[in-house]
């Protein structure tokens, strides 16, 4: 009968290894590995805040251009425009708030 992978692995460890130099070789190398990983945390951080910006300018850009479609639609009931509109008016308001909040 066959052995135990693993317990064959422990005990080839255990004779033929130190266990210092096997630990520092392994913390060596999961010390080289997390650096670059720290380094892209922040250039992700950047890349959501970008994002977010981008976002908000486009979510503003098409609210804009409904707001100006509903403009021109009732352009002749300027009472009536400035019900039906004012969703968009509103809108774009809380969207300045946030970006100057942000700032």
């Amino acid at each position: 009968m066959g052995s135990n992978p693993i317990a064959r692995s422990i005990s080839s460890f255990l004779v033929n290894g130190s266990p210092g130099g096997v630990i520092l070789k392994t913390l060596s190398l999961l010390f080289f590995l997390a650096i670059p990983s720290l380094a892209g945390c922040h250039y992700y951080e950047e890349y959501r805040v970008m994002k977010t910006k981008a976002d908000l300018q486009a979510e503003q850009a098409e609210l804009m251009k409904a707001y100006r479609l509903c403009l021109s639609k009732y352009q002749d009931e300027p009472p009536k425009a400035k019900e039906i509109c004012s969703p968009y008016t509103q809108t774009l308001r809380e969207i300045e708030v946030r970006r100057q909040s942000s700032r």
